[in-house]
This record gives structure tokens, C-alpha cells and sequence, in this order.
């Protein structure tokens, strides 16, 4: 009943609590959520309710996935671009381009996500031109993707973002995004020498 509250707070929280349902009534759920991502009127509970629906590992959903990159919000259209690279759907490469070039940071979480499990090294730049974007947490989450992006890549990558992780631990304001690269040096540490070495520098 806590998933058609008046509250929209109420749905949400209604609608996160079963992100693992395993249940009995999970084909009941599953339906609830699939009427919420079409109809609820706010952004956060769309949104919600289809990373609910795509934990379930249903292909079918892959249609509502895909008739949310239509919505009014880049957050909903954020999920559904996570949904649909949870699926391995075969369009992902060229969905994920489509949207890296929407200025906007859910959309970037989504395909910095899909980019960091499919690495390219043409991708890189991609990376650095975004970040230049984002200040406060959100260039903290963008150096973290930047860092699970790099953990996949070769060598090369790896030895010519050092510089720029390097800058981001001595120079950023906000203590928080120095440490983001100094945990990314830190993993990248035992790929390259040359990471380790700028992390000492660093602490």
C-alpha cells in the first residue's frame, strides 16, 4: 500500500525497500513497479522504480527501459541507461554514445559506468572533458569513475592520466576530491609504478 502513498517521500522509500525482492508476490511487485515507472508523477520515484525493476533480471522489462530515454527527466533517462547496461543489451556501445554527450551528471554516472566496464582508450579524453564540468561531490563521484575506468585500462592510459590524478590530490579545495585521487593512485599503484610513486608525493 506504502507504493500508492499520497506522500511521494512514502513511495520512494516504499519502492527502494524492495530493490531485492525475492518474495512470494514478486510478479505482484514487479507490476506495481512497472505501473509506478509509467505513471508516477515524480521524478525520484520513476526513477527509483525502474533500478527496483532492473535488479529483477527481466529482459521484457528492456521495452519500459527503453520508453523511458523518452521522459521529461535526465535522472529517469539516467536509470533507464543503467537498466538497459545491466541487460548487456546489443545497442549499449552505440546508447552509450548517443548520451555521452548530454550535459548532464546522472546521464554521465550512467555511461562513466557502462565506459568503466567496457573500457576504450579513446574514452580517456572523454573523462577528462566532462570532469572539467563537474565541482563538490560531483567531480569526487566523476574521479571515482575516472579510477574504476582506468583500473580496466592498459598501461598507456593508465601512465598518461597520472599527471592529471596527481594534480587533482595536491590542488583541488575540497579535501574530499584529493582524496578521490589519491585512492585512485592508490589502486592504480600496482599497475604502474608511476602511480605509486605520485601518491607518495602526494601524502
Amino acid at each position: 500500500e506504502a507504493l500508492k502513498d499520497p506522500f511521494w517521500r512514502i513511495r520512494d522509500l516504499a519502492v527502494q525497500k524492495v530493490f531485492d525482492y525475492d518474495g512470494e508476490d514478486f510478479l505482484k511487485v514487479e507490476k506495481a513497479l512497472q505501473q509506478i515507472i509509467k505513471n508516477d508523477p515524480r521524478t525520484n520515484v520513476r526513477a527509483s522504480a525502474i533500478l527496483a525493476v532492473k535488479n529483477f533480471l527481466n529482459p521484457q522489462n528492456d521495452i519500459l527501459f527503453r520508453e523511458a530515454l523518452n521522459d521529461t527527466s535526465n535522472q529517469v533517462k539516467a536509470a533507464a541507461l543503467e537498466a538497459l547496461f545491466t541487460n548487456n543489451v546489443q545497442d549499449a556501445s552505440d546508447l552509450a554514445t548517443k548520451y555521452s554527450s548530454v550535459n548532464d551528471f546522472n546521464i554521465f554516472m550512467a555511461v562513466s559506468a557502462y565506459y568503466s566496464q567496457n573500457p576504450v582508450a579513446d574514452n580517456y579524453q572523454w573523462f577528462l572533458e566532462k570532469l572539467t564540468d563537474f565541482e563538490g561531490f560531483e567531480l569526487y563521484q566523476g574521479v571515482t569513475s575516472l579510477g574504476a575506468f582506468l583500473l580496466k585500462s592498459d598501461t598507456q592510459i593508465i601512465q598518461k592520466s597520472v599527471p592529471y590524478l596527481k594534480n587533482k590530490g595536491l590542488n583541488e579545495s575540497e579535501w574530499f576530491v584529493r582524496l578521490s585521487a589519491v585512492r585512485a593512485l592508490s589502486m592504480l599503484g600496482d599497475s604502474v609504478v608511476e602511480a605509486e610513486t605520485a601518491m607518495k608525493d602526494i601524502i
